[in-house]
């Protein structure tokens, strides 16, 4: 018996002596062919120092999950959840193949979860803002419908989501979000009048967010409110001012037409503008993994839900109203953005609160 023992302590030496001279990749290949043998209770100890101070992260994580089996096949339950968490904190996305690794594998992997708590993003885009006429107004003394056309702007966002489900996150942020749309009327029959209104909003929305895992590609849709700040809002204006009067030319009199422009440096219509409005956002879009991250492209719809104009201050510019006979129709600003950005999960690995056999 003691000389069988003494063999058996002479051969865990030998292997022990052997990991010693080996470099960490041939150390990890030589834990690979022992598993492969059968000779499960060295492997820890000569995986060790490599685990320490050797392996790069994609040996880390091979490591772990030999060592996962290793624990699993000497009946060792605690060590083996113990070094699938640690494969899990090198490598979020580790699923176990389901056709290739063992049972024992798969249902261990079961109890547990890398869902992110936290998931940051940022984005960046264009838009374009379209006008919804709630009761028109002019200055002249004609019943007169005035033609708007979409404007494109920027816009850019920081925000994070706090995740609730694998299914389930409620998001907030903050956002930089330019609004354009030109106007075009044509007063007292020939005068043309245009306005182009440049505007910068401070966005923070509350969204509810859904989505749906596809492997490398996670679609997914929200919806919810939002309040915008606009903190500066500016109009480039033009009238085209024709007069028409008749004039005697070689004795015969024939009408003449000459046109006037009028027009200047921008003008800052703040105080024709509610400075806080709400909207209602439904978008959706694609997350594409990068690794442990992802790339976002998003597309955003923003309906305007009150007039942005300040309904105190409506007549009060005189520039708009006596130089350009100008005067703003109460209206609504609806949006339409596509962004594309960058998503950061903050990965958790841990157990699963509950877990049914």
């Amino acid at each position: 018996m003691k000389k069988i023992s003494f063999i058996i302590l002479a051969l865990f030496g030998a292997t022990c002596l052997q990991a010693q001279n080996l470099t960490c990749t041939e150390t990890l290949t030589e834990a690979q062919r022992m598993f492969e043998q059968g000779n499960f209770y060295a492997i820890p100890k000569m995986l060790k120092p490599c685990l320490d101070n050797g392996f790069n992260s994609q040996q880390k994580i091979d490591a772990y999950f030999l060592l996962t089996q290793t624990y699993l096949f000497i009946d060792d339950p605690i060590a083996a959840e113990d070094s699938y968490l640690k494969l899990l904190n090198e490598d979020p996305a580790f699923i176990p193949n389901e056709e290739r690794d063992p049972i024992d594998v798969i249902y261990l992997s079961e109890k547990f979860t890398t869902r992110p708590i936290f998931v940051f993003n940022s984005r960046i885009g264009i838009n374009y803002t379209a006008t919804d006429i709630i009761q028109p107004f002019n200055t002249s003394d004609q019943p007169q419908q005035a033609r708007y056309s979409v404007g494109y702007g920027f816009e850019g966002s920081l925000g994070i989501d706090v995740v609730v489900s694998d299914f389930l996150s409620i998001g907030t942020g903050i956002g930089l979000v330019q609004k354009k749309y030109k106007y075009e009327q044509v007063m007292f029959n020939d005068d043309d009048q245009t306005m182009t209104e440049n505007q910068w909003n401070i966005e923070v929305p509350l969204l509810v967010r859904l989505r749906w895992e596809m492997g490398k590609i996670t679609p997914y849709a929200y919806g919810g409110p939002s309040v915008n700040y606009t903190f500066s809002a500016k109009a480039d204006l033009e009238l085209i001012d024709r007069v028409t009067e008749t004039v005697l030319i070689n004795g015969e009199p024939q009408i003449s037409t000459s046109e006037i422009p009028v027009n200047g440096p921008a003008v800052d219509i703040m105080d024709q503008r509610v400075n806080l409005n709400t909207n209602v956002i439904v978008g959706g879009g694609v997350m594409i993994r990068m690794k442990y991250d992802f790339i976002v492209v998003d597309l955003r719809y923003r309906g305007g839900l009150n007039n942005i104009v300040d309904e105190k201050g409506h007549y009060l510019n005189n520039e708009l109203v006596y130089r350009y006979g100008y005067v703003d129709d109460y209206k609504r600003l609806n949006n339409l953005a596509i962004t594309v950005g960058y998503v950061k999960p903050f990965y958790k690995p841990r157990k699963r609160k509950k877990f049914r056999k």
